[in-house]
């Protein structure tokens, strides 16, 4: 059974979900705010998880504002989520963003050009392309009734 939980309810997971989110994204972007691998940290209240039984299958954040250099009126983002790769082709990333639509009915997110197709796919809209780390992103957001 899949079951939605906040990574704080798990902490043993705390340590893969700090290494995932460091090694996928993090690392490139270190110099802008100067963080290095032993002094990053996540805030485990921030995240959710996916579980079955008692693997992890993927996770998310919630962030008040995931580029507030770039558009600080924009709130909350969802960011850094990551499935891992035994659990993809799987629907397990629908169905967590619509677990998670649920909890945040307003949610704003920004990706590189070539996923934005998968998040319109599932009820996004594009808002902005614009520049990021010298690369092309979209900004995307999602209204849930």
């Amino acid at each position: 059974m899949i079951v939605y939980q906040p990574l704080s309810n798990h902490p043993k997971f705390i340590p893969l979900v700090r290494q995932t989110v460091w090694d996928q994204w993090q690392q490139e972007i270190t110099y802008e705010y100067k963080v290095t691998e032993d002094t990053f940290h996540i805030t485990p209240n921030n995240y959710y998880i996916v579980l079955e039984e008692a693997s992890l299958l993927a996770f998310a954040s919630i962030d008040l504002c995931d580029l507030s250099s770039l558009y600080p009126y924009y709130t909350p983002w969802l960011a850094d989520l990551y499935v891992f790769p035994a659990y993809r082709d799987k629907n397990v990333a629908t169905n967590f963003l619509h677990f998670i639509s649920t909890k945040h009915p307003i949610l704003y997110l920004w990706c590189e050009t070539a996923l934005a197709p998968f998040y319109t796919e599932r009820g996004w809209t594009r808002l902005h392309e614009t520049n990021y780390l010298d690369r092309t992103i979209n900004i995307l957001s999602k209204i849930s009734k």
